[in-house]
């Protein structure tokens, strides 16, 4: 890949025809050859056939989420469509989305889709065009911009693209004038600024927590990192669902998740609207992403998967441990299937166990991001070789990264025998 990079006007023509020509194959007839038997052959053809072909001639393209119960997904995927599209690196459709609000995970962030999408929200009108999904060249899988088991999406390539251009969307001042007044009644100070925190538990989806649980952290590790974003002058409010754990008293803290506040409105007013997001291996600091918002994320996993997606965001990775208690080096892991691993039963038939990191390891994370936010994080020479070790180290595998974003300072200081 060119390491071409979006610099105010645009990107670089030539990484962009290099991901263009990487991504394209020799022949869209030859590569869809069976699905085209399959749909030729399926009894809707001649209901939809002559339609489809119409529909493709305007340019009309079916996009699907791949997981469009996760709103992670929700945010992430339409965000590196259209981003693909903005550079030129795919040719611009008119992208039609079905999504009733019934299935969508949030209303809300769906409506801010609608500047770039079309998006099909009646349950009727759904049931009439979804078949038109299942010819080849109406539709467009937007799972490819993830990671696939064992593979690496190409979500990395579009992010060093983009670069530092704006995010595409932005919050409504409708939604920033309500919002302000529902923090007033949280108790959150007119002119404080906050931050949103954020720990996966497994009450959301408990009929896959058996698969994911190894993602889970317990909140109370998070309690240091929110006393010290108070000692700096901020507030912290907690984000999620009304599974969660309560959360302990303590100043300066809003436990929202379980608040009568809660709305679908409200989640992304906080998300777009904090001063950054505190959180670990959830989709959910993706809807702050796409709003332009930095992250520090702990506890992610697996390692693949540790730089997060801005160049403005820092993260550090759950560390994994032998039967012996031993810590396994970060090398031997992503050097491994285990760097991949997406299934608690994995780390467990491979005699691996996720160690979270400390609550001290977070709140060096988070005092980190402030620092840099305020301009007065040094890094010495050692921080520069360390980050250069595991970032070489991460590229021996088939591994994400995001454009420029780092791994804790601290974290790396601590653990400097495992890099």
């Amino acid at each position: 890949m060119s390491s071409g990079r979006l610099s105010g006007d645009g990107a670089d023509p030539g990484a962009v025809k290099q991901y263009y020509l990487r991504n394209k194959s020799r022949s869209w007839f030859r590569r869809n050859w069976n699905k085209i038997k399959r749909v030729s052959a399926a009894p809707g053809w001649l209901v939809y056939g002559i339609p489809a072909l119409g529909l493709y001639l305007l340019n009309v393209r079916f996009v699907k989420i791949s997981n469009p119960g996760r709103i992670g997904h929700v945010a992430l995927e339409p965000d590196w469509f259209v981003k693909e599209m903005t550079i030129g690196a795919r040719p611009r459709v008119k992208p039609v989305l079905l999504m009733s609000r019934k299935d969508c995970p949030n209303p809300c962030l769906l409506g801010y889709w609608e500047k770039y999408l079309h998006i099909v929200r009646s349950r009727f009108a759904i049931a009439l065009l979804r078949p038109f999904r299942i010819f080849p060249f109406l539709r467009v899988d937007l799972f490819e911009s993830m990671a696939p088991m064992r593979l690496v999406g190409k979500r990395p390539d579009i992010l060093s693209l983009w670069g530092t251009r704006p995010p595409l969307l932005k919050l409504s001042e409708e939604h920033r004038a309500r919002g302000m007044a529902a923090l007033a009644e949280l108790g959150v100070p007119e002119d404080a600024w906050f931050v949103c925190v954020h720990s996966r538990e497994g009450g959301y989806s408990p009929e896959d927590e058996h698969v994911h649980g190894f993602r889970n952290t317990a909140i109370g590790s998070y309690a240091l990192a929110m006393e010290a974003i108070v000692a700096r002058g901020g507030w912290c409010v907690r984000v999620g669902d009304a599974t969660m754990q309560p959360l302990a008293p303590q100043k300066g803290v809003v436990d929202y998740a379980r608040s009568p506040l809660k709305s679908d409105w409200m989640d992304i007013f906080l998300c777009a609207q904090c001063r950054f997001f505190l959180g670990n291996t959830s989709g959910l600091y993706v809807v702050s992403y796409v709003f332009g918002v930095p992250a520090a994320l702990a506890n992610l996993t697996p390692l693949a998967q540790v730089y997060p997606l801005s160049g403005a965001d820092l993260g550090i990775p759950k560390l994994q441990a032998r039967s012996s208690g031993e810590l396994v080096p970060f090398a031997d892991i992503l050097n491994s299937p285990a760097a991949n691993f997406v299934f608690t039963a994995e780390f467990e038939n491979d005699g691996l166990e996720n160690v979270d990191n400390t609550a001290e390891d977070i709140r060096d994370l988070a005092v980190e991001l402030m620092d840099r936010l305020d301009g007065t994080a040094t890094y010495t020479d050692e921080d520069a070789r360390l980050q250069e070790r595991f970032r070489v180290a991460f590229a021996t595998g088939r591994c994400e990264t995001g454009p420029e974003s780092r791994i804790g300072r601290d974290f790396l200081r601590k653990y400097a025998r495992l890099v």
